[in-house]
């Protein structure tokens, strides 16, 4: 839970660099950011504009994994 955290707070605090890297797509403390949103929807339907099939995946995955455990902790 706490390396969750840290890494939750340092790609906020850092996302203007990781903005070209996968870890963009790493769940942030608010979600409701335009920013967030708008990696978001480079996510979803047709409009994927991501190189790597990998990353969508991934970043699916992630995401799942962090809504799963905010219902958890609720």
């Amino acid at each position: 839970m706490a390396a969750r955290k840290a890494l939750r707070y340092l790609c906020q605090i850092y996302e203007k660099r990781l903005g070209h890297t996968p870890m963009r797509f790493f769940p942030p403390v608010k979600k409701n950011r335009p920013i967030w949103l708008a990696r978001v929807r480079t996510l979803e339907g047709h409009g994927q504009r991501e190189n790597d099939p990998t990353v969508p995946h991934m970043s699916a995955y992630i995401l799942t994994l962090d809504e799963l455990y905010d219902e958890q902790h609720s």
